[in-house]
């Protein structure tokens, strides 16, 4: 998103107008452009990295925590199991699946009962 830009000043607010009609705060902004070109069966891993915080020197710390493959992999599982752990300390049985699907899977229980 810097492209040849910086910080506060990054090179896409120059290249686009933005109408901040569907902006959700007053400063929300963001915009992702790639371009990804695939031989015949070939496959990619592309990660996108979004994240906010108050300083430079935060950004960099962040990115140096996800900086490969198997540190993002490794975060997504860590993730993953920390919240199938709060989410399964409730459990909904019902004479149908779906339903218990979505209150156990999806925290309807653990986010309502809070």
């Amino acid at each position: 998103m810097f492209g040849k830009g910086n910080l506060s000043e990054p090179e896409v607010i120059n290249k686009t107008k933005l109408s901040m009609e569907n902006a959700l705060g007053t400063s929300s902004c963001i915009a992702i452009q790639i371009e990804i070109e695939l031989d015949t069966y070939e496959d990619k891993k592309v990660v996108l990295t979004l994240g906010e915080e108050e300083s430079e020197s935060e950004i960099f710390s962040a990115l140096e925590k996800f900086d490969n493959i198997e540190k993002i992999e490794r975060s997504l599982k860590d993730t993953k199991e920390y919240w199938n752990g709060i989410l399964r300390k409730v459990q909904v049985k019902t004479n149908e699946p779906k339903i218990d699907f979505m209150l156990n899977r999806m925290g309807y229980v653990s986010d309502n009962s809070m």
